[in-house]
């Protein structure tokens, strides 16, 4: 049998047992738990660094996404117009032409932001003159000349933000562009249209500036404009007779216009 020493010894021993195992699960619970938190904590940690890898937008300042966002509130986007005028012309060419009225003109536009914009357009106009040209069998001879223009247009408006009323109610501009400037000249005295009829193309260069009224705002404008276009066609350097011994001893000049149309935009 044992003894009562013995089982008290025994005792002793298994409470020392409980408590070391019980201190032990202890300390593993809490490493379990600091490194559970601590994976949990740093993605968080990492996520909220300002660095310009993690930092995403469209805009490199908040002054840029303003104006943007102001834009998009009072800007416009897409418009039509269509307008009537008169197209004249300068130098030899002065002498030669008529004064075209009409003149006709439509045209899309679309804007980049508040100050740019690129319009397209055709244009119409008819001349008249009477002379004698370098190689007909005709001397002096009435002629119908008309040209159509497609052109390229870019337009600037200024800023009048801070502007007079009177000068930001007209929102001055500043255009400029490319086009291709189609003649038909006609000799209204040959019945036969093969050589009654002579065509000819060149490449045109316009210049100008122009106004623009606002009749209802991002609805409805009156705009004008006045150009100078330069095209110069393969005859432009042969001379024309005029009758009474007077002889141009070329075709050349600048073509001008102006414009007024109606604008509607959305």
């Amino acid at each position: 049998m044992r003894t009562n020493k013995g089982i008290r010894t025994q005792n002793f021993v298994a409470r020392v047992l409980r408590v070391f195992f019980y201190f032990v699960c202890l300390s593993i619970t809490a490493n379990a738990q600091d490194s559970g938190s601590s994976r949990i904590e740093t993605p968080e940690e990492s996520n909220s660094e300002t660095t310009p890898y993690l930092q995403y937008g469209d805009f490199q300042s908040s002054d840029e996404e303003a104006e943007t966002l102001k834009y998009f509130q009072y800007g416009r986007f897409f418009g039509i117009s269509a307008g009537a005028g008169y197209m004249g012309a300068t130098g030899n060419l002065g002498v030669l032409y008529n004064d075209s009225i009409p003149a006709i003109d439509v045209r899309v536009h679309y804007w980049f932001d508040f100050n740019f914009a690129l319009t397209l357009g055709l244009g119409y106009n008819k001349f008249q003159f009477t002379g004698g040209l370098v190689g007909t069998p005709n001397s002096i001879v009435k002629y119908d000349v008309t040209v159509f223009r497609l052109e390229a247009l870019f337009r600037y408006y200024f800023d009048t933000y801070n502007a007079s009323a009177p000068i930001s109610f007209a929102s001055p501009f500043l255009v400029a562009g490319l086009g291709n400037y189609s003649r038909t000249r006609t000799d209204t005295t040959d019945s036969n249209p093969e050589t009654a009829v002579e065509r000819a193309d060149a490449l045109g260069f316009s210049f100008g500036a122009g106004t623009q009224f606002t009749l209802k705002p991002k609805a409805v404008y009156l705009d004008m404009e006045f150009r100078l276009h330069s095209a110069k066609f393969p005859d432009s350097s042969s001379p024309v007779e005029l009758g009474n011994n007077n002889t141009l001893p070329n075709q050349t000049g600048l073509l001008t216009s102006f414009l007024v149309s109606l604008l509607f935009t959305w």
